[in-house]
């Protein structure tokens, strides 16, 4: 709803040293997930994991990002950019461990975004899951032909 205020949980942030499959050949990645809400009402969790040899320019600024975004931690801390997101958007029901999270039934449906960002050099800088509750985004597309 407009006008509520928006509340960030941070559940996760810290190093995880195995490979994250969307980064080829990295042993480790920087793991940050949160629950955003909107007044008393979860309405999205997001994963974001950063290659690991980024965010080792900027370790010793992680806690940072309990309140900043993942585009201001790259640019102030690691020398790169978000230059651009390419992404999948699917509907999915929550697993156990997501609708405890967003507060909802295990059928309710979710939108599912699963984003690949990336920098000016167009190497991959981070892999987001994103969950989001239904009906609390407007998603909207614009087709053209050209």
């Amino acid at each position: 709803e407009e006008g509520l205020p928006v509340r960030v949980e941070t559940l996760r942030l810290g190093f995880v040293f195995e490979p994250e499959p969307a980064f080829e050949g990295e042993g480790s990645y920087l793991n940050t997930e949160k629950v955003f809400y909107s007044g008393d009402v979860a309405v999205a969790h997001v994963a974001d994991h950063v290659k690991g040899s980024i965010a080792k320019r900027g370790e010793e600024h992680i806690l940072e990002l309990k309140t900043l975004s993942h585009y201001k931690f790259l640019e102030r801390y690691c020398n790169t950019t978000m230059a651009y997101t390419m992404a999948h958007v699917d509907a999915v029901r929550p697993e156990p461990w997501l609708a405890e999270a967003l507060g909802v039934d295990m059928t309710a449906p979710l939108l599912k975004m699963d984003d690949y960002a990336y920098n000016l050099d167009h190497e991959m800088v981070i892999h987001s899951n994103i969950y989001f509750r239904s009906g609390a985004v407007d998603l909207k597309f614009l087709r053209k032909s050209w």
